[in-house]
C-alpha cells in the first residue's frame, strides 16, 4: 500500500486539499508550495524571470500582479497599525518618560552631593593661602581677654585725680575731630565687611567649605552647579556624537553600541576613542574656562556677571579662540590622553592580560580599577592643576572680558607657563593639591559598585 493510503488510514478525517492550520502558505505534494490564494511558488518565481528577460508593457503589467501576489495586504495593514500603535501607545510614552526623569534625578542628585567639593578642590588648585598670618591673627583675638574688674580698680585708686584738667588748643582740635570721624568710601567699607578673598585656617577641605561659608553662605559651596552638570552631560553626549560620526570613516563599530574589547580592529577603535574625547574636550573649553571663572570669583562682588547665558554670548571663537594660550590646549589634550588611557586601554589590558571584564568577574574587574584610578590620580592631577592656573591667569590678562583681581576668592597662585610652573619651588609644590578629595571619591566609587554586586547577581539569577 502507498503511503497516501497509509496517512487515509490513520488520518480518514485529513484532507489535504481542505486543511487549513492558518499557514501563510501550505506544501502539496502535487502542487508544491501554495500561499493562501492558491498561488504557487514557481508562477511566481516565473513572474520575476520574465521580467528580468524584458522590458515590454506586457512584463510590466505581470511585474505589478507579481507585486500584488508577493505582498499580503492583510500584513501590510497589520504592520501599519503596529507602528501607529506604537507612537500613540500611552504606556510606552510613560514608561520612557519615567525612565529618564529617574535618569536625571539620579544624576543631578549625585552632582549636588559631589559639586562642594569640586569647589575646593579647585580653590585648592588655583589659591595660595596665608596660613600662618591668617592663624596669627585668630589666635591674637582670641588672645585678648578682658581685664579683671579688680586689677582695674585699683590702678585707678592709686592714681591721683585731678579735677581741674588744663585743656589747650590742641587737645580741643582732638576732641572736634574724634566727634567727625573721617568718611569711608563705599568700595572699602564693601571691603572691610565682606572681603572677596577667604582666610581658611588650614588646607584641609572642611576648613576651605568653612571659610567659603563664612564670605558667601551656604550658596558659596554651590557656585557654577548648573554649568558643571551642563558641562558633565554635554561631554557624554558629544563623545557620544563624535564617536558616531567618525566611526563609518575608520571602518569599525560604534563603541557606544559594542564594548571596545570586541572591536575587530583595535587600533583603529583606539584611534577613534581618543580623537572622539579629544574633539570633545577641545570643542567644550570655553565652557570649561566660563566654569572656573564662576568658582573663583565671588557672588557677592560679581552677582551681574554670574549669568552662564551671558558670557556664552560673550564668547566669540572668532575673536577669543585664537587668543587662548597654547598651555591650555596642550594642558588640555594630556588630560584628555590620559583620561583615556588609564580608563578604556586599561579596560583592553585587563582583558586581554587577564581575561578580566565587567560583566563576568565585577569583583576584580572593580578592584583592577581602583588601582587605575589610584595612579591616574598623581599622574592627571598636576596636569589638571597647571590647567586651572592657566585658565585664572587667562581670565586675568588675556580676556576680552577680562575679571578683576579684588573679585578673587583666592590669591592666584602666578603662572608663568608649564615649565616655568614645574621649575619653580613656589609653584610646583603644589601640584597635587586637592588629591584627598579625588581619592576620597574613587573609594567611595569603588565601595559603592562593590556593595552593589550582590543586587546585581539577584536580579541576574531572578531572570
Amino acid at each position: 500500500m502507498d503511503d497516501t493510503g497509509n496517512r487515509l488510514q490513520i488520518r480518514p478525517y485529513y484532507d489535504p486539499n481542505s486543511f487549513n492550520a492558518g499557514y501563510s502558505s501550505v506544501f502539496r505534494p502535487d502542487e508544491g508550495v501554495v500561499d493562501v490564494n492558491g498561488h504557487t511558488l514557481a508562477s511566481k518565481l516565473n513572474i520575476a524571470q520574465g521580467i528580468s528577460r524584458t522590458a515590454s508593457g506586457g512584463v510590466l503589467s505581470e511585474f505589478s500582479k507579481g507585486r500584488k501576489l508577493l505582498r499580503n495586504d492583510s500584513d501590510s495593514k497589520v504592520i501599519d497599525t503596529l507602528e501607529w500603535s506604537d507612537c500613540l501607545n500611552v504606556g510606552i510614552w510613560k514608561r520612557m518618560i519615567g525612565s529618564l526623569l529617574d535618569q536625571f534625578v539620579r544624576r543631578y542628585f549625585r552632582h549636588l552631593v559631589q559639586q562642594p567639593f569640586e569647589v575646593v578642590r579647585c580653590l585648592l588648585q588655583v589659591g595660595e593661602f596665608d596660613l600662618l598670618n591668617n592663624h596669627s591673627n585668630n589666635n591674637n583675638d582670641k588672645n585678648r581677654l578682658p581685664q579683671p574688674l579688680e586689677l582695674r580698680n585699683e590702678e585707678d585708686q592709686d592714681e591721683e585725680i585731678d579735677f581741674f584738667p588744663k585743656t589747650t588748643d590742641k587737645q580741643l582740635e582732638g576732641v572736634e575731630s574724634s566727634k567727625d570721624p573721617p568718611e569711608l568710601d563705599a568700595e572699602q567699607v564693601i571691603h572691610h565687611h565682606h572681603g572677596a578673598e577667604i582666610k581658611p585656617e588650614s588646607m584641609h577641605t572642611m576648613d576651605i567649605a568653612t571659610a567659603v561659608m563664612d564670605n558667601e553662605g551656604v550658596r558659596g559651596l554651590w557656585k557654577a552647579n548648573n554649568t558643571t552638570f551642563i558641562y558633565n552631560f554635554l561631554s557624554l553626549t558629544l563623545d557620544a556624537w563624535f564617536t558616531g560620526l567618525i566611526s563609518p570613516f575608520l571602518d569599525v563599530p560604534d563603541p557606544s553600541f559594542m564594548d571596545l574589547i570586541h572591536s575587530p580592529d583595535l587600533k583603529a577603535s583606539i584611534l577613534l576613542t581618543l580623537s572622539a574625547n579629544l574633539s570633545t574636550k577641545m570643542f567644550l573649553l570655553p565652557l570649561d574656562i566660563i566654569r572656573t571663572r564662576l568658582i573663583v570669583t565671588s557672588m557677592q562682588r560679581t552677582q551681574d556677571q554670574r549669568s552662564l547665558r551671558r558670557l556664552t554670548h560673550q564668547w566669540s571663537w572668532r575673536r577669543d579662540g585664537f587668543k587662548i594660550p597654547g598651555d591650555m590646549w596642550v594642558l588640555t589634550a594630556f588630560q584628555s590622553v590620559t583620561g583615556v588611557v588609564f580608563n578604556k586601554l586599561f579596560d583592553l589590558f585587563i582583558y586581554h592580560q587577564f581575561n578580566v571584564e565587567e560583566h563576568s568577574q565585577i569583583g576584580w574587574y572593580h578592584t583592577l580599577k581602583l588601582l587605575s584610578q589610584t595612579v591616574e590620580l598623581f599622574v592627571k592631577l598636576p596636569l589638571e592643576n597647571l590647567l586651572r592656573r592657566c585658565q585664572v591667569n587667562y581670565l586675568l590678562n588675556t580676556y576680552r572680558h577680562p575679571v578683576q583681581t579684588e573679585d578673587l576668592v583666592v590669591k592666584p597662585v602666578p603662572y608663568k607657563g608649564i615649565w616655568s610652573s614645574l621649575k619653580n619651588r613656589s609653584t610646583n609644590s603644589g601640584l597635587w593639591n586637592g588629591w584627598r578629595i579625588v581619592l576620597m571619591s574613587i573609594i567611595g566609587e569603588y565601595g559603592f559598585n562593590i556593595l552593589n554586586i550582590d543586587s546585581i547577581d539577584r536580579e541576574q539569577e531572578k531572570f
